[in-house]
């Protein structure tokens, strides 16, 4: 519901020091429009002070009064964010470098 993920929102938000998303094109599909994009964000608690980018990519579709009725994201959780996490984020970053 509404409450549930404004709650969620609110608390993603909070997590974070800075965001800015840049739309780099956007491209009707066969239902909706899919968004490729980048997002720059500074995390208060990881890397505090450092910018750490992700690309993605979005599936929005509408329905008949205009509100989205599908949003789901496609992006590189590891490099965007799980690298960035004490621990996990070493262990992610030795696996990228033996690949």
């Amino acid at each position: 519901d509404r409450d549930t993920l404004a709650a969620y929102l609110s608390g993603s938000a909070e997590a974070v020091e800075q965001c800015r998303v840049h739309i780099d094109e956007w491209t009707p599909a066969s239902v909706g429009w899919y968004v490729r994009w980048r997002m720059t964000i500074r995390f208060r608690r990881f890397r505090r002070g450092v910018d750490t980018e992700s690309i993605g990519v979005s599936h929005v579709v509408f329905d008949r009064d205009g509100r989205v009725a599908l949003h789901q994201d496609f992006w590189d959780a590891a490099g965007g964010l799980y690298e960035h996490v004490p621990l996990i984020g070493a262990v992610l970053r030795r696996i990228r470098q033996r690949l």
